[in-house]
């Protein structure tokens, strides 16, 4: 009779069916753990959880952000040899024996705090709901790469510049054989006068400037030579981008240089030069007409008469023409920038009255009483001529200002008798005294060819030789005729 074997003894895994229950219950309640399933009964016993089946994709990313009020397991819950089931829970024959007991309530843990790291790479994130990284703001201004360098042009650059207007220039070069087109007269009829000097405006045009960089000052230095020595200064102001320079010589080099200085602290310094133009340099002189200077001419013995020593034009005090006078900004001009020492005024006593020395009491005042054309070769126009000369020998008296009323007839007298004797030609003393003809419509060209006729009649070759004989007749002395020709002219 065989032994009647026990149920453990026939069935050889109910040794093993003892620790199976404990791991699947273990295993359940950290499951419960981990999702926050749990439940309890009315009574307060546990009821049998629902346990979740794991998915080997990923899930979407609002679920893989724990709850902050569910803790998740660590790793003192749960020994790091248990294994996750990917699809069952209930555990396999693998399991070890030694697992231990299973404990329904684990040791309570300081729950994690919420994770600041990234998702995994398992974790996809959408784009739209990652917050762009704004660029920190830059301190101090950056110039891109791609802006182009700051540029200085200044003007006029080595180029020959025109101090006249350009049919005054025309009219000075015209044929002499001809008569002064009309064209001339139209355009003084819309535009009033055409004996006007043009003032140069040296400009500075800065562009591409860096950002944050501004101009504190801009310093010209203007001179007639490259050194700059005994220069002329302009300062820009505010947003003024040029400085217009008046009475310039004409048919000289200049020179000038440019200071620019920047708030950061640079400073760029440009130099170059240009030209005026050779032309006769008539003058605007505000108050006063018909001015200009008699420098500039050639010589037919290759010299040239000085500029800036001797200037003719209407009267200053309005004494005969009340539009003929100097206001206080004409004055300026003529004591500071043409520095006048002298005023020879050729009216009578009949058309001045008193004195009115527009100039004031320091410039010296000589009247005359001259002779218009060829009257002057007689009786007191012969007196007034000595008594001229005399004083244009005098080197103290320069500059000198020249007038009658009009600065045409006695002034243009006076003139063509001087630059005769400096040598000037006889076409170019025409083209000097029809200068007039600037402001007013008509000059008397026949009084002008009447005293050339007659001051051919005196002895000598050149109409400069027989100018000299002239004057030498009316008692102007060799010395003075010397000191004349020695102020005058220089050499080209």
């Amino acid at each position: 009779m065989s032994k009647k074997r026990s149920p453990a003894a026939t069935n050889p895994d109910s040794k093993s069916m003892r620790w199976r229950k404990p791991a699947a219950l273990l295993l359940a309640a950290s499951l419960c753990l981990l999702f926050g399933y749990g439940c309890r009964g009315d009574e307060g016993e546990t009821e049998p959880q629902k346990i979740p089946t794991w998915n080997t994709e990923p899930s979407s990313p609002t679920e893989v952000i724990p709850s902050t009020e569910t803790s998740s397991p660590t790793e003192e819950t749960f020994p790091t040899e248990t294994s996750y089931p990917t699809e069952s829970v209930t555990p396999t024959e693998s399991t070890q024996a030694t697992q231990p007991p299973l404990t329904t309530e684990p040791a309570p843990t300081e729950p994690p705090a919420p994770s600041t790291n990234p998702p995994t790479e398992d974790v996809e994130i959408p784009t739209e709901t990652t917050a762009p990284t704004q660029p920190a703001e830059p301190t101090e201004p950056t110039i891109p790469e791609t802006t182009p360098p700051m540029q200085i042009q200044i003007s006029p650059d080595r180029s020959e510049v025109l101090l006249i207007p350009k049919n005054a220039q025309a009219f000075s070069l015209r044929d002499l054989t001809k008569p002064v087109e009309y064209g001339i007269y139209a355009y003084k009829t819309v535009h009033q006068r055409l004996d006007i000097g043009v003032a140069v405006p040296l400009s500075v045009e800065i562009t591409n400037i860096p950002q944050g960089v501004e101009v504190t000052s801009i310093t010209i230095t203007l001179a007639d030579n490259e050194d700059l020595i005994g220069g002329r200064m302009f300062r820009l102001t505010g947003n003024q981008k040029y400085v217009k320079v008046p009475f310039l010589l004409a048919n000289k080099q200049y020179h000038y240089q440019v200071r620019i200085d920047f708030s950061n602290g640079t400073t760029q310094v440009l130099q170059t030069s240009f030209r005026t133009a050779a032309a006769p340099r008539l003058l605007s002189i505000d108050g006063i007409v018909n001015v200009r200077d008699i420098g500039g001419w050639k010589t037919t013995d290759g010299n040239v008469i000085r500029q800036g020593l001797l200037y003719r034009g209407s009267e200053l005090d309005g004494a005969v023409q009340p539009e003929y006078k100097l206001t206080a900004e004409g004055k300026r001009q003529m004591l500071q920038a043409l520095g006048i020492r002298t005023d020879m005024d050729l009216r009578h006593a009949g058309e001045i009255g008193e004195p009115a020395y527009p100039l004031g009491k320091n410039v010296s005042y000589f009247t005359y009483d001259a002779r218009p054309y060829d009257s002057t070769f007689s009786g007191h126009g012969r007196n007034a001529v000595c008594r001229i000369f005399a004083d244009l020998a005098d080197q103290s008296k320069y500059p000198i200002y020249l007038h009658c009323t009009y600065g045409a007839d006695r002034t243009g007298t006076i003139c063509c008798l001087l630059e005769a004797l400096l040598g000037v030609s006889e076409e170019d003393l025409q083209r000097e005294y029809e200068l007039s003809t600037m402001y007013y419509t008509w000059v008397d060209s026949q009084g002008f060819r009447n005293l050339i006729s007659e001051l051919k009649q005196w002895e000598g070759v050149t109409l400069q030789e027989k100018a000299e004989a002239f004057l030498l007749d009316c008692g102007v002395t060799q010395e003075q005729i010397a000191q004349i020709r020695n102020i005058l002219l220089e050499k080209q």
